[in-house]
């Protein structure tokens, strides 16, 4: 797939300075190519370096120049801790008629939110508003998630109808207990290992965490961060409760019943617990 489609690249994208450039290079003699970062400069770029990033129309206008130097192959956009975009990159998703995997699919239709084939033309990458709740970049077969420390490639070449951007908060938390297998399937009674066998300080440990602010926001009752929909925060808490707890439903019913979100739906409705879990079992 070549070029840039600028026009099908969402504008809630375009106006943060999180750019820059990219050529495909091989580091190593007669390695597999790989996507490098570059300044608007012609110096490489760090995802992690915000000075060496900048706005979509500059980034753009040096990928389109004719000038002196090498070229550039695309542009990329750069997640910023705390910028409130993530990123979900699903590869090798085609099948042998050239059409997606249900699996893959099924991502899609779930985050419901901006969706591009990869330059290559062999993969997806879904962008959102969200973030992770431990910070940390996570990979699990072919997919791949993260919200910091990483760019993507940008080919404005939408799967489908094009989307704008959606909050995929519940998504995320959703995504992350699939993802992290070892940290949240349930053990069995007898062998059970807690995290931190006092309540106290598991919570402490969730709010000192890396995004224990949202943590602690969810835990005083303040779903500000989900629009004010009491649902989606349940979710997001039980999703970090599990977490904490490496998937003990019981205790994270037990803790979820101390926090501000705690009402009559939670405590008198098994049903609505029920699918809150079921939600995040997949």
């Amino acid at each position: 797939m070549n070029g840039v489609n600028l026009d099908g690249i969402p504008i809630e994208l375009r106006v943060l300075p999180q750019w820059i450039c990219w050529r495909l290079e091989e580091r190593n003699s007669g390695g597999k190519p790989t996507k490098v970062p570059y300044r608007i400069d012609g110096r490489k770029a760090k995802s992690t370096d915000l000075n060496d990033w900048t706005t979509f129309e500059k980034a753009y206008q040096a990928y389109v120049s004719t000038g002196q130097g090498k070229p550039f192959y695309g542009v990329g956009f750069v997640f910023r801790e705390g910028g409130g975009v993530a990123g979900i990159d699903l590869d090798h998703l085609l099948n042998e008629d050239g059409q997606i995997e249900p699996w893959a699919g099924r991502v899609v239709r779930a985050f419901d939110s901006y969706t591009e084939y990869s330059v290559s033309g062999q993969g997806l990458h879904i962008l959102c508003k969200g973030s992770i709740p431990d910070g940390r970049g996570h990979r699990r077969g072919q997919i791949e998630l993260y919200d910091r420390g990483r760019y993507f490639t940008v080919s404005g070449q939408p799967y489908g109808d094009p989307r704008p951007l959606r909050d995929c908060q519940p998504e995320i938390d959703k995504l992350l207990v699939w993802m992290r297998p070892e940290e949240t399937k349930p053990q069995k009674p007898a062998q059970s290992v807690s995290p931190c066998p006092d309540d106290r300080k598991l919570l402490h440990r969730a709010a000192s965490s890396r995004n224990g602010y949202k943590f602690a926001r969810l835990w005083r009752g303040d779903t500000s961060d989900y629009g004010g929909d009491a649902s989606r925060a349940d979710v997001a808490l039980l999703a970090m409760l599990l977490f904490w707890t490496r998937g003990d439903e019981s205790r994270a019913d037990a803790l979820f019943r101390q926090s501000g979100l705690s009402r009559n739906k939670w405590t008198d409705r098994p049903d609505y617990r029920e699918r809150c879990f079921g939600f995040l079992r997949g």
